[in-house]
């Protein structure tokens, strides 16, 4: 089919689930090249397969992950895997106007995530205005750790959660209001610790069991892809075969007018404190293959917006 095909169906699926699964959309040969020059990269810089990233000292960590990111914004053939024309196309439908691309990361291995949802701590402003894609490089097997998402789960539970969660335990509502000022990241995350804790380990299971949602693993074949919202619940099934590699790639995509909000001005509508001065943006490059936002300029505004009082002015207002 062309850009010109009718997206319809995937949207409303979307809308309904929170995340679809799009079959057969990346070229094989493309994912041939991208593996290929990802697993030289890794040879020289001495990665090893199935030992633990974490093992490595400190200095290692960071060489790997730049040049890793080096990799993703440099390779010919991993730009144009993952600046696929269809999706480009139907993430415009979506947007309404040009995507912009950020943070592609590619893997061999799982690591047990437990439930979670991508905007907990970055909320997207206008809503909707984000998709990710997590991408089958190779025939997912059943033991090597498989993703699920919990459909509904946008709607169910993150359109209401930051509110139960405050209504249920007040003393967290101070935790946010005592990081108003100008903080440090270390900080923020040392002083809600029992927020974050607390979501994760009991309101996000207790929330799928309570609304009779489930988590769905959709077997995965190369070239496959997941487009879900930031929104929707997710995780990683456990890996019950340490020899198997589960061969991805995740990007994430926001629409080109797209800012966003850290949880210390939005948790809720009763923390609710989203000014134009305390979005965070970054500047976005265009590229021969489409547009896109380094991750690291992101990521320094975000940081940097630690250090800045949160101005005390409601969006509503």
């Amino acid at each position: 089919m062309s850009n010109a095909e009718d997206f319809t169906g995937l949207l409303e699926q979307l809308d309904r689930d929170g995340f679809f699964v799009w079959r057969a959309l990346l070229d094989h040969d493309l994912i041939d090249e991208h593996l290929t020059g990802f697993a030289e990269l890794n040879a020289k810089l001495g990665v090893e397969p199935n030992v633990d990233f974490h093992s490595y000292s400190s200095e290692k960590q960071s060489a790997i992950k730049e040049a890793r990111y080096r990799f993703h914004l440099e390779r010919e053939s991993t730009q144009r895997l993952v600046f696929n024309s269809r999706l480009i196309a139907f993430l415009t439908r979506l947007f309404g106007e040009e995507p912009v691309m950020r943070q592609p990361e590619t893997g061999f291995h799982t690591r047990r995530t437990p439930d979670h949802t991508d905007s907990l701590d970055f909320k997207v402003e206008p809503k909707g205005a984000e998709l990710r894609m997590w991408c089958a490089l190779e025939d997912i097997h059943p033991d090597s750790g498989p993703v699920y998402f919990v459909p509904g789960s946008h709607k169910a539970i993150a359109q209401v959660m930051e509110e139960e969660v405050l209504l249920e335990h007040p003393e967290f509502a101070q935790l946010l209001v005592s990081q108003l000022g100008a903080t440090t990241s270390t900080e923020f995350f040392r002083v809600t610790k029992p927020l974050w804790r607390y979501v994760k380990e009991e309101k996000l299971p207790r929330s799928i069991q309570e609304k009779g949602l489930r988590r769905e693993v959709h077997p995965l074949k190369k070239g496959d892809v997941v487009v879900f919202s930031s929104d929707v619940v997710h995780g990683t099934s456990r890996r019950n075969n340490g020899g198997l590699t589960r061969k991805y790639m995740v990007a994430y995509w926001a629409a080109m007018s797209a800012g966003w909000y850290h949880s210390r001005a939005y948790w809720g509508p009763t923390h609710d404190f989203r000014a134009p001065e305390n979005v965070i943006t970054a500047r976005v490059e265009t590229t021969p293959f489409g547009h896109r936002m380094h991750f690291h300029e992101l990521h320094a505004a975000y940081m940097a917006s630690f250090e800045k009082p949160i101005v005390i002015r409601s969006s509503k207002t």
